[in-house]
């Protein structure tokens, strides 16, 4: 069993805790430890029933600055589950879901907790163990509000004393453990399918667990019973030697509850039994004090005060402030007046020497922007950055590409902006789930002379700085009849390309010429696009779009068409993903 510092919800974890358990005739204390990350017991001692005094010098007297406290058994719910396996965290956050689940709903949040324990669970999964405490009943309290006196249910330091046994054959050998206490019971029994817990009165719970292992037992006069490795385990912990099941039935629950609160247990052995009482900051005891209706009132009569004379006090400071530095700048001509000239001449200096060496963001992301090669029918991905890391002299790009050609086009791009001084050659590896991935890193140049006017978009418009001078009196009619038909065409017609750029000649463009040259699609419907393949579906998707935005269209058919366009588009992503 692992001891740490600091337990799984982040508080820190004392090495030394005192547990206390209540007996017919008493209440037993067992102070344990876990210095240097071995457990150890320090002190196992019977103090009177109701002698917060008689704990409090246990504790003292062996330095432990926590106490815990078993919970009475008939006064608590515990459930016990199989998780699947996977993180701590994950697993810790499923159990603190079904603690909240199913619990009842009238337990409150402070009565509550649950743990991981340390038990293995079925089919090599984690197992967990939640518990409430039920019923309004608020015991005496041993330690003042500042300490840290918390509660933990009988259930739970019975799984920790199973715990003690290390390397367990759990198939062939399984643990066990019954506690009684005032007329009720509890039991657990855990081998490889995992921890199971029962709790009731004393004949049921001795019943119940002879079902859950015929070879457990619960015989008349005992307190606490434990199987064989267990019992030899934790009497091997008693502070003397030789000690027999009278010591077992009197310390080993508080033991189970001491070693429960020195490991990660979480929030089952941190129960409490009132709400915390919390130490008010300023502004909180502010917020409390306005629950009192007569200091509410002088509050927002001053407040109103300070409403109508804070306007009168800002004017006056104002008026104030301005005849100092009147006053000041006034003093200052003279011998000292060419010194304040000089030195807002240098602060100018400066501020223009700062503009220039810092860094445009925003030109150095259009510039790379406008670099990136367009996909085309054959490799659609383009180029995608994914990152970009800008600093006063460097600019580093990393991101996927369709290609290794793809990469090296946007490379030479990229030194044509003028913007990089040196554009090395980019760090080029084929990944088998993402595909192709670089990293180029740039050096950056002048500013001032690498981002160049935008120029005349009539004369040079989008279109033609995309895709090249192929784009230049591109014949916009033939588009439509490139993919031929949505449903009887099974590769798409081929587009021209503008040069080695990688970039493709089609557009969106739509004028009346067109619509007189190309016929009215077909309706689908949903069962014919089922059966498209990905290179169909695309096809149909672009003419059923363009021809959904025509003039000559009725607006039945163009609603029809837009039905065709909604459940293409849901198909090619249903394609793509698989």
């Amino acid at each position: 069993m692992q001891f740490t510092a600091e337990n799984g919800a982040g508080r820190q974890t004392p090495t030394r805790v005192a547990a206390l358990c209540a007996t017919d005739d008493g209440w037993s204390v067992v102070v344990a430890s876990s210095e240097s990350g071995a457990l150890r017991v320090l002190a196992a001692e019977r103090v009177g029933k109701n002698d917060p005094d008689g704990v409090r010098r246990v504790m003292s007297k062996h330095g432990a600055s926590r106490l815990v406290r078993v919970i009475p058994i008939d006064e608590a719910i515990v459930r016990c589950v199989n998780l699947p396996a996977g993180t701590e965290a994950s697993a810790r956050d499923a159990i603190a879901l079904l603690a909240e689940a199913q619990l009842p709903a009238n337990i409150e949040p402070h009565r509550r907790g649950a743990a991981l324990l340390p038990l293995p669970g079925a089919d090599e999964g984690r197992s967990g163990l939640f518990a409430g405490w039920v019923g309004d009943n608020v015991p005496v309290q041993i330690l003042s509000d500042d300490d840290d006196e918390t509660w933990a249910p009988a259930s739970g330091a019975l799984a920790w004393l199973l715990a003690t046994v290390p390397d367990r054959p759990w198939s062939r050998d399984p643990a066990w453990g019954v506690a009684t206490q005032s007329g009720s019971a509890c039991a657990i029994v855990c081998d490889d399918g995992g921890p199971r817990v029962r709790s009731g009165r004393i004949g049921d719970a001795s019943q119940a667990v002879s079902e859950m292992y015929p070879g457990a037992s619960l015989d008349a006069g005992r307190k606490v019973a434990l199987d064989a490795l267990t019992t030899e385990a934790v009497r091997a912990l008693a502070p003397t030697s030789g000690v027999g099941s009278e010591w077992t039935d009197r310390f080993a629950l508080a033991l189970g509850a001491a070693i429960g609160a020195l490991s990660s247990a979480e929030s089952l052995f941190r129960v409490l039994a009132e709400p915390p009482r919390y130490h008010y900051t300023v502004p909180q005891r502010l917020a409390v004090g306005l629950t009192n209706q007569r200091r509410a009132r002088a509050l927002i009569a001053l407040g109103l005060l300070l409403i109508l004379a804070a306007p009168v006090a800002l004017i006056y400071a104002r008026h104030e402030t301005i005849n100092i530095k009147l006053q000041r700048a006034q003093d200052a001509i003279g011998a000292e007046g060419q010194a304040e000239v000089d030195e807002l001449g240098r602060n100018a200096e400066f501020a223009t020497e700062l503009r220039k060496r810092s860094v445009p963001i925003a030109k150095i992301l259009g510039a790379v922007a406008d670099a990136m090669p367009v996909g085309d029918e054959e490799n659609p991905l383009g180029v995608q950055v994914e990152r970009i890391d800008i600093t006063s002299e460097r600019v580093q790009l990393s991101g996927e590409a369709a290609s290794r050609r793809i990469v090296i086009d946007f490379t030479n791009r990229l030194k044509d902006l003028g913007l990089f001084s040196s554009v090395p050659p980019a760090d080029v590896k084929d990944d088998s789930s993402r595909g192709t991935t670089f990293t180029i890193n740039a050096r950056l140049g002048s500013f001032e002379r690498a981002i160049k006017p935008t120029g005349d978009f009539i004369e040079n418009p989008f279109a033609l700085r995309l895709h090249g001078e192929d784009a230049r009196g591109y014949d916009y009619a033939s588009v439509s009849t490139m993919q031929g038909t949505a449903a009887g065409s099974t590769q798409p017609a081929s587009s021209s390309r503008a040069g080695s750029s990688g970039r493709t000649a089609r557009f969106d463009g739509d004028d009346g010429s067109r619509n007189q040259a190309d016929p009215i699609p077909e309706v689908l419907g949903k069962d014919k696009i089922a059966a498209m393949n990905f290179e169909q579906a695309r096809a149909a998707f672009t003419e059923r779009r363009r021809a959904a935005s025509r003039s000559d269209i009725d607006e039945e058919t163009k609603k029809l068409l837009a039905e065709d366009v909604d459940m293409l588009r849901d198909h090619l992503r249903a394609v793509r993903g698989n």
